[in-house]
């Protein structure tokens, strides 16, 4: 299967509401869409958001990284498309990321065939300082996975989690994110202290090299 076409496309999404990470506060995302097609019109998909501070990817690198990788993989097959991108995976993984899982949809990876009905919890983003009405309007809402933002002080951290904890009441997870922001002693201190019960999981508690 070759590569016919590959269109790029950056677009900007406002939100509705600010999405407050523990290094910056987005008001809008701006993701790379990849659409690829082959010569009988077959179509694949993909996406990728970079995170300007989550990491050393900046969004002109990504942006450069699709423009100079898709002009060469026009006229590819597909096998030997994927092959290039991923020896230079290293550059910018989630352009690559975008680039690859639109391949594999138009080849039509059997991890993409949905043959029955499947139901995925949706995670909310909590914000407030002062959980109890939140909690009980994403409760009403229907969500039962709460994404957590920490990292910018652990005993402060600590504090908001153990009372959005405790407003929870064991009706809901909870997944907690530091996006790398803590250094090591922090992190160990911040997870330490807290009661794993109806925790899911804490994510990237500090710098991959710490």
């Amino acid at each position: 299967m070759k590569l016919q076409d590959l269109t790029l496309r950056m677009v900007r999404l406002p939100l509705i509401q600010p999405y407050v990470l523990s290094y910056r506060t987005f008001t809008e995302f701006e993701p790379i869409i990849v659409e690829v097609r082959d010569a009988d019109g077959r179509i694949g998909w993909g996406e990728g958001h970079i995170s300007p501070g989550s990491s050393s990817e900046t969004r002109e690198g990504g942006w450069e990284f699709c423009r100079e990788h898709a002009a060469t993989a026009v006229g590819k097959d597909t096998v030997e498309a994927k092959a290039m991108i991923v020896a230079n995976l290293d550059t910018s993984k989630v352009a690559a990321t975008a680039l690859l899982t639109a391949i594999e949809m138009l080849e039509d990876h059997p991890l993409l065939r949905i043959d029955r009905e499947v139901r995925l919890p949706l995670l909310t983003p909590f914000n407030s300082s002062t959980p109890e009405e939140e909690v009980e309007q994403r409760l009403r809402n229907g969500f039962r996975t709460f994404k957590i933002k920490v990292g910018k002080d652990a005993d402060a951290d600590a504090k908001r989690v153990k009372a959005i904890q405790h407003a929870i009441a064991s009706r809901a997870k909870m997944r907690i994110d530091a996006n790398r922001a803590y250094a090591e002693a922090d992190a160990s201190r911040f997870a330490s202290c807290l009661d794993p019960s109806g925790i899911e999981l804490f994510e990237q508690p500090c710098h991959s090299d710490d």
